[in-house]
């Protein structure tokens, strides 16, 4: 994989960035342990933006949405393993290879979150079966 194709140019607010994407993700990440230290740098990186911007501002209500924000994307009650099982699932599909994988990891705490609700439901018809 050439170097070029690992990353897709796309909008962070303002600014056009280099994100990452699957070709990053499956050419030169080979180890789980080199995924598991991407996964922990976004973390790192979501909550150095949160603090940064949390204290540039005293509107309560962007605090809160600030912090809503932040706990969906980085207080996350999955695993690494599940959430890298689940971005390595996504990248198999060579059409997703040019998404960034902080798409495919957005992707996959939204999967994760449907398979745990589709648990709990399944779960819940059971309950009422045996009444």
């Amino acid at each position: 994989v050439k170097e070029e194709d690992t990353r897709t140019t796309g909008e962070a607010g303002r600014f056009d960035y280099g994100w990452f994407n699957g070709y990053f993700w499956t050419a030169r990440m080979e180890s789980q342990q080199q995924k598991t230290y991407f996964i922990l740098g976004l973390g790192e990186g979501i909550m150095l933006q949160q603090r940064e911007v949390y204290n540039k501002t005293q509107d309560p209500d962007m605090r809160n949405l600030i912090e809503k924000e932040t706990l969906e994307l980085v207080g996350s009650k999955y695993t690494l393993t599940d959430i890298i099982k689940n971005i390595d699932g996504f990248y198999k599909a060579k059409n997703n290879l040019k998404v960034p994988i902080v798409d495919a990891y957005i992707k996959a705490l939204a999967d994760l979150a449907r398979e745990e609700e589709k648990k709990k439901l399944k779960m819940l018809k059971e309950l009422k079966k045996d009444r």
